[in-house]
């Protein structure tokens, strides 16, 4: 419903103008003899302080509305052209004013045939020789969305929509884009340094709304998942060492806190970081706990501490499989089992990541989108092992090895893995590749 009336919404304010207002029309083609028609072209520009964008039809037209004004700036943005930037300056008030614009087509390797490859060997996704992948999330259906930059990804950035042979839509980030990340729904969102931008995938479309970094932070990133009325979500905050795993239950309102997590050794020089501190610093730190009610203690250890070397956040992800919730301790060293209402049904020892420097364990847990498998990863001489965890014994029943060194940006979809990689001293872009996962060595 969000997505429906998002679209609607763009669609009546660029058919839909006062008598102040002038329509551009754009007709973007191809920069040769031909003059081919370019689909998915997206215009931008900014009107005031409000951004305003849209993308070209099938016959490469697109209306933008416009408050009137002496001067506008375009941009016009497509992964398979080069950009070009158009001044237009208005001298008299008129209806519509058509614009032409003509695009030089980059050399992208970006369609590929399907083919049928052996387990284990390293397959482009996409490659381009003008544009690097910075990250990118699997969506459910199987389709990708790729955050690319030309050259530096805080300068230039842009989201292709992309189903592995070909780039259906693109939107061109405003802000300086640092990552993307999906939430509980599937939704993908595009943090950038001052605000987040939440992308909605219908059928060939991208609709985008930007959103409040208190909202994203407080409102959606929190939530782990849902199942009917059942939200399970977390008060994780990265510069405390310990927080809970919660379950609401919308329909009574209930709330249950069904998972501590704590790091009593990282606690304990969180709190003793108040005892080596500068008389003005426990001042300080006295005033904020008679303002607040919070122990001294901690306002130094979360103002101080968390900035030292010896501190880490704390890691302890919780997923769900089928009617199970997966919850990994890897402070108490158990994998714990909760029912969909929160209660404890089984509790198994693990080990795997308790002497990292020995077995290359980095932190990172992943869990495959469409079988529900759970994979630990290992680092061993630049090259990453995917340790598929046993959900009975806690235990690591195969390692994958895969053939590429240093990869970035993990991700499984349906047993096949996911990754960024450029070859070290090479020219090459950061290409995406997929591997299909074979039985461990």
């Amino acid at each position: 419903m969000k997505t429906f009336l998002f679209s609607f919404a763009l669609i009546f304010s660029n058919f839909i103008f006062s008598q102040d207002s002038i329509v551009f029309k754009f007709t973007v083609v191809e920069k040769d003899i031909n003059k081919i028609t370019i689909e998915n072209a997206r215009i931008y520009s900014s009107d005031g302080q409000i951004y305003k964008s849209t993308l070209t039809n099938s016959n490469g037209i697109a209306y933008l509305t416009l408050e009137f004004q002496n001067t506008y700036y375009f941009t016009i943005n497509h992964p398979n052209y080069d950009s070009q930037n158009v001044i237009h300056r208005a001298k008299v008030t008129l209806d519509t004013i058509n614009i032409l614009v003509s695009l030089s087509a980059l050399n992208i390797q970006n369609e590929k045939e399907v083919v049928v490859v052996p387990k284990g060997v390293p397959q482009v996704v996409y490659g381009s020789q003008n544009l690097s992948v910075a990250d990118f999330e699997v969506l459910n259906d199987g389709r990708m969305l790729l955050l690319v930059y030309p050259k530096r990804l805080e300068k230039e950035s842009n989201v292709l929509l992309y189903d592995g042979r070909k780039v259906l839509n693109n939107f061109r980030i405003p802000g300086k884009a640092k990552y993307l990340t999906s939430d509980y729904r599937g939704d993908v969102h595009v943090v950038c340094e001052e605000q987040v931008y939440a992308l909605y995938v219908e059928k060939s479309s991208i609709s985008v709304a930007e959103i409040s970094f208190d909202y994203f932070e407080q409102t959606i990133e929190p939530i782990i998942d849902t199942v009917d009325f059942k939200v399970y979500y977390t008060d994780f905050i990265w510069n405390y060492p310990e927080f809970n795993y919660i379950l609401m239950n919308q329909e009574d309102s209930t709330i249950n806190l069904f998972a501590n997590i704590h790091d009593d050794v990282m606690m304990e020089m969180y709190r003793s970081e108040y005892k080596y501190s500068d008389v003005r610093t426990k001042l300080w730190a006295k005033n904020k706990e008679l303002q607040t009610g919070i122990d001294a203690p901690i306002w130094v250890g979360a103002s101080v501490f968390v900035y030292d070397i010896l501190y880490e956040p704390l890691f302890s992800p919780m997923f769900l499989k089928n009617d199970t919730v997966i919850l990994f301790d890897f402070y108490q060293n158990y994998m714990k089992k909760y029912d969909l209402n929160g209660i404890c049904i089984d509790s198994t020892l693990i080990e795997y990541h308790l002497d990292p420097k020995k077995s290359g364990w980095q932190k990172n847990v992943i869990q495959d989108k469409i079988t529900g498998e759970i994979y630990t990863v290992f680092n061993r001489a630049g090259y990453i092992y995917l340790g598929l965890i046993n959900l009975n014994t806690g235990k690591i029943d195969q390692k994958i090895k895969l053939n590429q060194r240093y990869p970035e940006k993990i991700e499984l979809y349906n047993r096949s893995v996911y990754y960024v990689y450029r070859p070290f001293e090479s020219k090459q872009k950061k290409y995406l590749y997929k591997e299909i996962l074979k039985d461990g060595i």
